[in-house]
């Protein structure tokens, strides 16, 4: 059994997801967004910026927040297998627990952008 990082475990997760994504139709759409990532969570916070992603409801959208769960459950070992709870394990945290899954996300979201950045086309808008 190797031992991996905790950092070799996030840019695996987020290679996998980014990986996931290349050559769907939103591929664009969502190396762009994902690219916006961390600077969304460290200005507005991480439930503002899940609320934000929900609202928009599209394909790229949906996504992050589907790899912002898997990430967490990976992580955790606990199963956050959708918005509504990764939202409601968020409002019923402590402001401690809140700021820690912050900054896990973040650090997830870091990778997400480099790997996107290396991997996926580029949004032409």
């Amino acid at each position: 059994m190797v031992l991996k990082s905790l950092e070799q475990e996030r840019m695996r997760i987020a290679y996998e997801s980014v990986m996931c994504v290349k050559n769907k139709p939103f591929e664009e759409k969502y190396s762009s967004l994902v690219k916006k990532l961390p600077a969304m969570i460290t200005q507005n916070g991480l439930l503002t910026t899940l609320a934000f992603l929900k609202s928009k409801g599209k394909d790229e959208h949906n996504e992050i927040i589907k790899n912002i769960c898997e990430y967490l459950s990976n992580r955790f070992g606990e199963e956050i297998n959708s918005y509504e709870v990764l939202i409601d394990r968020l409002l019923n945290s402590d402001m401690t627990l809140y700021l820690f899954y912050t900054r896990e996300v973040l650090s997830f979201a870091v990778w997400l952008k480099r790997i996107a950045e290396g991997e996926l086309k580029t949004d032409k808008e």
